[in-house]
């Protein structure tokens, strides 16, 4: 289960523990094949060049300052579930939220760490094609 965004989160005020997963699917016809086909020999050289780090910068971002404020608020928590009468469930609290982090910080983490391996793969691809020496 994914953590949900502090601005949704308020949106939803009390629900907000309420989300879950759906699982998507979709159905792709020949048509959708063809027209697919076309888009992509005509865009390529766009796909090949663009960044996956500066197309989503903006989504990256959002998630980078979500997780602070996420932070923050923990950080409070934990200040103040020492002052607790029951540390024990505060402790579990504290602990249950800290995954939580835990889990949303490797998720931007990795997603970060995939685009500037994109980038690497593309420079390596292309600057190894565009060097040819003479033996």
């Amino acid at each position: 289960m994914t953590s949900v965004p502090l601005a949704k989160a308020e949106d939803f005020g009390a629900h907000a523990s309420k989300y879950y997963s759906l699982e998507v699917s979709h159905f792709k016809s020949t048509l959708d094949t063809h027209l697919l086909e076309l888009l992509w020999s005509k865009y390529w050289v766009q796909t090949l060049t663009q960044s996956p780090l500066l197309t989503n910068r903006d989504y990256s971002n959002k998630q980078i300052l979500d997780l602070s404020s996420k932070i923050r608020l923990a950080d409070q928590s934990v200040q103040s579930s020492g002052r607790s009468s029951n540390i024990f469930q505060g402790t579990r609290k504290v602990d249950a939220e800290m995954e939580k982090l835990a889990q949303t910080s490797h998720s931007v983490t990795m997603k970060e760490k995939q685009g500037l391996m994109a980038g690497e793969v593309k420079a390596k691809i292309f600057n190894k094609l565009g060097s040819t020496t003479a033996a």
